[in-house]
């Protein structure tokens, strides 16, 4: 069937990208892309709607030599009509209006006890019994908080956002919610689009299960990945932006730098460790060097002197004259005299 109000030929014949837009109203529009860096590209219509969106190779499609791009103007990923198709088959099965970030839940939890398992029925059992209790610790964190705002005094009460930042910290303590479901619901009370009573009610509303098989892994991973940012809010940062005196400037982030490189603290370091040892080691000959640095002479030891005591010789009294005893030999014999120091004549000269 020909469409008149659809650009059949100009999209064959274009040798840009082409991206279709669909907006909540059902509206589509088709834009001839100029891709900003190989992989972004801005639209606007008008003072409806402007937004940034990011081209993904792997979700083209192609009329002749030209790819499409098929997007939702609430999301910045392109549109796998294949991976569509088969979500929509598991909506129709499981009698869903819409898939939540509980229904991405509850198919992980389920995958992972059939895995153990190996049973369906079995996993089934077990996921019903793991709900209610999720269930039960949920009602009695919700009847715990209620209380204790209750007993709070009216002047210290937190606000409304306060207490929403309280619960799901506490419930990600306890390990009833992940941290992605946490930023989507703080993300949801900051903008003032959720009340604390809302937040409870979708609490409990969280562990009522409507799913009977869990997702595929290529329909999971392609859930996880199809969220990103919202094109509008990004489009409207680059705008705020644009408007600034110093544009980009005034918002780059600054990296940190050390005063110092590492390298050369380790080469203080190092150096400073061996020099404290050679001057520890060598004061003494370094002192001789230079003047004023050597330590001051040591003050002189005094010795007493030692007296020692004189022995006097004893005197033995002589009673009889020493008398020479004779010598004898072969030839002659020197007869016994008295030695006397008088009769002995000087040599002549």
């Amino acid at each position: 069937m020909i469409s008149f109000s659809f650009p059949n030929m100009e999209i064959h014949n274009s040798k840009e990208p082409i991206a279709i837009i669909q907006f909540p109203s059902r509206k589509q529009k088709e834009y001839k892309l100029r891709v900003l860096g190989g992989k972004y590209f801005y639209i606007r219509d008008g003072k409806k709607f402007e937004g940034i969106f990011e081209l993904d190779p792997t979700k083209a499609y192609y009329s002749g030599n030209t790819p499409i791009y098929y997007f939702d103007s609430r999301n910045c990923k392109p549109f796998d009509w294949m991976i569509g198709n088969e979500l929509v088959k598991f909506a129709k099965r499981n009698d869903l209006t819409e898939i939540k970030q509980k229904d991405k839940t509850h198919s992980k939890m389920l995958r992972e006890l059939t895995t153990q398992t190996q049973d369906p029925l079995s996993a089934i059992t077990l996921f019903k019994e793991k709900i209610l209790g999720r269930k039960k610790e949920i009602n009695d964190t919700l009847i715990e908080f209620n209380q204790k705002v209750a007993e709070t005094p009216d002047h210290s009460q937190p606000t409304e956002q306060d207490k929403g930042y309280i619960l799901t910290n506490y419930l990600l303590q306890k390990n009833l919610i992940n941290s992605e479901e946490k930023g989507m619901i703080d993300a949801h009370v900051k903008r003032g689009e959720m009340t604390l009573e809302g937040l409870m009610a979708t609490l409990r509303e969280k562990e009522i299960v409507n799913i009977t098989e869990p997702f595929t892994r290529e329909e999971e991973l392609y859930l996880e990945d199809y969220g990103g940012y919202n094109p509008t809010q990004l489009t409207a940062f680059v705008r705020s932006l644009l408007q600034l005196d110093k544009g980009l400037k005034t918002m780059t982030s600054i990296p940190l730098k050390s005063w110092m490189p590492a390298g050369i603290i380790m080469a203080l370091l190092i150096g400073g460790s061996i020099a404290v040892v050679v001057l520890s080691s060598n004061a003494a000959q370094i002192g001789t060097m230079i003047p004023g640095f050597a330590p001051p002479p040591p003050d002189p030891v005094i010795l007493e002197p030692i007296i020692e005591p004189i022995i006097e010789p004893e005197v033995v009294p002589m009673t009889e004259p020493i008398v020479g005893e004779s010598i004898q030999s072969n030839d002659t014999i020197i007869d016994d005299t008295i030695i006397d120091d008088t009769i002995i004549d000087e040599p002549e000269n």
